[in-house]
């Protein structure tokens, strides 16, 4: 079996197939799979402890605990009136993963 076209029907056969294939691998190469694990749920790279220690503060009579929100993404303390809070160093305790900058000192 035979398959007669004519010039303008076979110039929009080419064209279908040219349209169809082109979509066909657009559509294949798009991966909506998402494999690669967010820092929030591989929990290897967090903030496990975040204080600021009298023996490191001149400011401070006593350590200073935090409370650390990983939902909120916020660390929140209270210090005493008058506290100095841009002199403070804090001893920042992280996962094997995760980086500072600047580095801890300690």
């Amino acid at each position: 079996m035979y398959l007669r076209l004519n010039k303008l029907e076979l110039k929009l056969l080419i064209t279908k197939v040219v349209f169809w294939t082109a979509g066909l691998l657009v559509m294949l190469s798009c991966n909506n799979d998402d494999d690669s694990p967010s820092p929030r749920a591989s929990g290897e790279k967090e903030i496990i402890e975040f204080t600021f220690l009298a023996s490191e503060n001149n400011a401070l009579q006593e350590d200073i605990k935090t409370t650390i929100d990983k939902d909120q993404h916020t660390i929140t303390t209270t210090v005493a009136f008058g506290t100095d809070v841009t002199a403070l160093k804090p001893e920042i305790t992280i996962s094997e993963k995760a980086s500072i900058t600047p580095e801890n000192e300690t």
